[in-house]
């Protein structure tokens, strides 16, 4: 059987997993449903999608202006000057002082971020505590420190920066008046859940002032490692206290349950931020109120600690942001009625509720079971809050699937439980146990199928050679279970690093592509199922001031500056090389607009199918509409050729020819070429090209 087809086999009947969803779409409350089957014994789930009534758009009844920035701003510049200019940290000295198995490469945004953020005048405000930040900055982007410790920092995580805020204390009180109102309003003690807890720090100042109010405080998140964080930390209130992970499926266990769900600083940290509203709304009880608080800006004083968290785990990304007017339309797009909203030093606050009652999964279970055969009825059941939809518009049930393959996991472990085999595969077991919640793990258990994530995966590799075990998190990912993972490895002082030696001579050889161009690469292709994805995105901008010299001109810099931008696709795409910038053309387009819609129009017809032949341009493209007060720009790259964050420094510097024709660039160091070919580490290829 495969996952995709509809008609499953669950305990000897034959079952149409489209009659299970229309059964459920009919329930009172529902207008779609997803069914799915999962785990070895083929247990049946299903999630009912609710019929969500917009609400009216709210008003913000207060603002009070941004506190600190210009000081928060020139700490950050002496912090840059630290690192930079007295300390000479830069994506040269990072590719070559690597401490771990993974990549240093990847705090590429992040010395470009303090790079930036550098000043010619005299470092002001020197004290010590800006000289204990620029140490435990130096010691993460060095690879001396686990990047995990950045969570753990009682000065430096996001929490705590947050809490130093002279604004959260405001902030933390109107939380515990929020919740003693509400539980006086309703005459009883509350359900409580904390909406992205992170590691706890906000609970444990919630927790202490309302614990007489309350009868259960949930902490809920997307890290399992983070969970278990905050658990710690709130040991004092273990009888009171419960954990879930949270994913795209709000599970019935947390659904329409809490009288009160606070979210501060937590939104913005999750991977689809709207979705994460809607989310949090499930999770509301009929009368229920949430409390929601979340940056609309990245504070100055925050920014190192949020580029360093984006890019060892992918949190905080500014895109997750929302300004105010954004936040104001998503409340009102999810059903969520703001009873007040107000803007405090940067910060969206709102109070709001449900405007349709809660789906009742009690009554649906009740419905199903006197509409249709018993082996129909699903055993677990839960909520999207929104159709699942993939690129080509069909249904997209691998968000459920995944929900429902945890579930199991956790069911079906005691039954499938194979004792590990020999000392390395025991030791691993033992420290994998650590980061998954305390489960018993067996040789054939997964680490990312019993909840673990990118962060406990770090924590986990950090863990592993502190006992003599070296592995890297690409091994991780490669592996199926705790028995493939334990292949090859052994317990060993760890070697010293090599530094990457430069080959002038063959600067413009043929080099191998990694593997995440040949996934590129062959996604494109027509052979397979699925196949022709494009690797395309562009980038659209307006002005009303256009020279397209001063554009080319920029760009010409550009092109030779970055190797990467001259390379293509050679040897039917088995290979890459880079190009001399006197052998490529400048794929710059010029075309004329009536005026701006007219302008928008062109460049979005132009370039929003596009597919760029690798083998005969490179990987960018740009197209210029102009009309007679300005023009609208485009700029495509191909994601083969040019990653996101390449992507953005890339932008930044055009920005910068653009605007100063002469400007001073910082030096470039190792190229992408350079890594490739030349990368070593503990004695190990990486990947070698020649």
């Amino acid at each position: 059987r495969k996952d995709s087809q509809q008609q499953v086999k669950i305990r000897g009947h034959r079952v149409e997993l489209g009659e299970v969803e229309a059964a459920v779409a009919g329930c009172p409350g529902v207008k779609g449903a997803v069914a799915v089957v999962a785990g070895e014994r083929e247990h049946l789930f299903a999630v009912a999608i609710p019929a969500i009534s917009e609400a009216p758009i709210a008003s913000i009844s207060e603002r009070s202006p941004v506190e600190n920035r210009e000081a928060e701003h020139t700490r950050l510049t002496a912090l840059s000057n630290i690192l930079i200019k007295e300390r000479g940290l830069s994506n040269d000295r990072l590719f070559t002082n690597e401490q771990s198995d993974e990549s240093s490469s990847r705090y590429h945004a992040v010395i470009e971020m303090l790079s930036r953020n550098t000043s010619n005048c005299s470092t002001v405000c020197r004290d010590n505590a800006l000289e204990e930040a620029a140490d435990f900055y130096e010691k993460i982007l060095t690879e001396a420190a686990d990047p995990s410790t950045l969570y753990e920092s009682d000065r430096f995580s996001p929490e705590a920066l947050f809490l130093s805020r002279n604004s959260s204390q405001r902030i933390i009180k109107d939380a515990i008046a929020t919740i003693k109102a509400m539980a006086e309003t309703l005459g009883r003690k509350l359900k409580v859940a904390d909406f992205g807890c992170r590691s706890g720090r906000i609970s444990a100042l919630l927790l202490p002032e309302v614990a007489d109010t309350i009868s259960e405080y949930h902490l809920l998140d997307t890290s399992q490692s983070m969970l278990d964080m905050a658990k710690t930390r709130l040991d004092d209130f273990s009888e009171k206290v419960r954990t879930a992970k949270l994913t795209k499926v709000v599970d019935q266990d947390i659904h329409a349950r809490f009288d009160v769900v606070v979210s501060i600083n937590a939104i913005h940290t999750m991977e689809e931020p709207s979705e994460a509203i809607s989310a949090l709304g499930e999770t509301l009880a009929a009368d229920g109120r949430a409390f929601i608080v979340d940056p609309t800006e990245f504070a100055p004083s925050a920014m190192v600690t949020a580029a360093i968290a984006q890019c060892a785990f992918g949190d905080g990304e500014p895109s997750g942001l929302l300004s105010p007017e954004k936040w104001i339309d998503s409340l009102s797009e999810k059903g969520l009625r703001a009873d007040w909203v107000k803007i405090d030093d940067g910060l969206f606050i709102s109070l709001s509720s449900r405007t349709s009652p809660p789906i009742d999964l009690t009554l649906l279970r009740s419905t199903l079971e006197k509409e249709v055969p018993a082996y129909m009825v699903p055993e677990h059941l839960g909520i999207l809050p929104s159709q699942p939809l993939s690129r080509n518009g069909k249904v997209d049930k691998g968000s459920v699937k995944d929900w429902a393959e945890l579930y199991c996991s956790f069911c079906d472990a005691s039954d499938n439980y194979i004792e590990p085999n020999g000392e390395i595969e025991k030791k691993v077991s033992s420290i994998w146990s650590k980061f998954l919640g305390g489960r018993r793990v067996g040789r054939y258990d997964g680490f990312f199928e019993y909840g673990g994530d990118s962060l406990s995966a770090t924590r986990m590799i950090s863990a592993l050679s502190k006992i003599g075990i070296k592995a890297s998190l690409k091994e991780l990912f490669a592996s199926g279970n705790l028995a493939d993972f334990c292949k090859g490895l052994s317990i060993s002082s760890p070697n010293n690093s090599k530094a990457i030696t430069i080959n002038e001579e063959l600067r413009f050889e043929p080099f191998d592509l990694t593997e995440v161009q040949r996934a590129y690469t062959i996604g494109r292709t027509s052979g397979l199922d699925l196949g022709k994805v494009g690797s395309y995105c562009f980038f659209m901008f307006e002005t009303s001031e256009y020279s397209h010299d001063r554009f080319a001109s920029a760009w010409k810099i550009l092109l030779e500056r970055h190797g990467a931008l001259r390379t293509l696709l050679v040897k039917n795409g088995e290979k890459q090389q880079v190009y001399r910038s006197s052998d490529l053309n400048l794929p710059l387009a010029v075309q004329n607009a009536m005026d701006s819609k007219d302008a928008r129009k062109i460049v979005e017809q132009a370039m929003s199918h596009r597919s760029i032949d690798l083998t005969k341009s490179p990987g960018f493209e740009a197209l210029s509409a102009v009309y007679s007060s300005g023009a609208v720009v485009g700029i495509g790259f191909d994601n083969t050729m040019v990653d996101g964050v390449s992507m953005s420094t890339v932008l930044a510097e055009l920005a910068e020819l653009y605007e100063n024709p002469g400007a001073d660039l910082p030096g470039i160091g190792l190229t992408f070429r350079d890594f490739v070919v030349g990368h070593r580490r503990d004695g190990r290829e990486v990947e070698e090209a020649e």
